[in-house]
């Protein structure tokens, strides 16, 4: 995994510049061909319901990638929708069950609150907070932001709660300083540096945890730490807990100032 930060210089803008105008390009190759080789619709429906029986590790992935081509592809008529969303639910697949319930307008079926209620009993309180707008005082119709926080600080996912903390504004409640501190006990994994590297910064705690000591620690940990000019920074490692879903010193880039999701 990759993670990019810092500030850009205008060399790397101009550079930063060219790849997005050729990435914009291919892009739009891309959909062109995509497009000029839609195939037939029996076809299509045919490949979804490939995806559908797929089984085994690839029964997950194969369901939301059925689900993202019944949306491309109009394929709606053709399919149960609601038995759709409903497998993504019985998978505990919550984020695509979720996004799928919006895309399909089956949210009278699938309540939003009701599927976050779900994702927090099975304390997935990232994507469950992920979900929710900053302005938000109920996260499941029970639970408040600050309610999940904490639910997330017992589980130990300090570097995480820096994020929310700062999205909800609940630095009186939850001090940053006291979870950057134990964000820093044992090896650091390449996000939770990325998001000290961020967030240390929003929350003006360089003076307490210099960025330089922070990346003394990510390189004792074992990620490998490139500086390039202007002071944007390079992390890779595979620390990360869904690393192994990556093939081995797979990248992961992450906007420049930002830290992963």
């Amino acid at each position: 995994m990759s993670c990019f930060l810092g500030l850009s210089t205008p060399f790397l803008r101009r550079r930063e510049t060219g790849f997005q105008r050729d990435s914009h390009s291919a892009g739009l190759l891309r959909r062109k061909r995509q497009h000029s080789e839609v195939p037939p619709a029996h076809a299509r429906v045919a490949w979804v319901k490939e995806l559908l029986g797929r089984g085994g590790a690839e029964a997950g992935p194969g369901l939301r990638l059925a689900c993202e081509h019944v949306r491309r592809w109009s394929l709606e008529p053709a399919f149960d929708t609601c038995a759709l969303v409903r497998r993504l639910v019985e998978g505990k697949q919550f984020a695509a069950a979720l996004r799928f319930a919006r895309e399909f307008q089956l949210r009278r079926e699938f309540p939003t609150t009701t599927l976050l209620h779900a994702m927090l009993a099975q304390k997935r309180y990232d994507g469950a907070l992920k979900a929710c707008g900053a302005r938000c005082r109920s996260v499941d119709g029970e639970a408040g932001p600050g309610d999940v926080l904490r639910m997330m600080v017992r589980a130990g996912e300090h570097c995480v709660a820096l994020k929310y903390v700062h999205k909800f504004g609940q630095a009186a409640a939850f001090p940053p300083a006291q979870l950057v501190r134990a964000s820093l006990q044992g090896d650091l994994s390449v996000r939770t540096a990325a998001m000290l590297l961020k967030y240390v910064p929003l929350f003006e705690l360089s003076d307490a945890f210099p960025r330089e000591a922070i990346l003394e620690r990510a390189a004792a940990s074992g990620i490998l730490v490139h500086e390039l000019a202007g002071g944007k920074l390079v992390l890779k490692g595979r620390r990360r807990s869904d690393s192994a879903s990556l093939p081995p010193g797979a990248a992961v880039p992450v906007k420049v100032g930002s830290a992963p999701n």
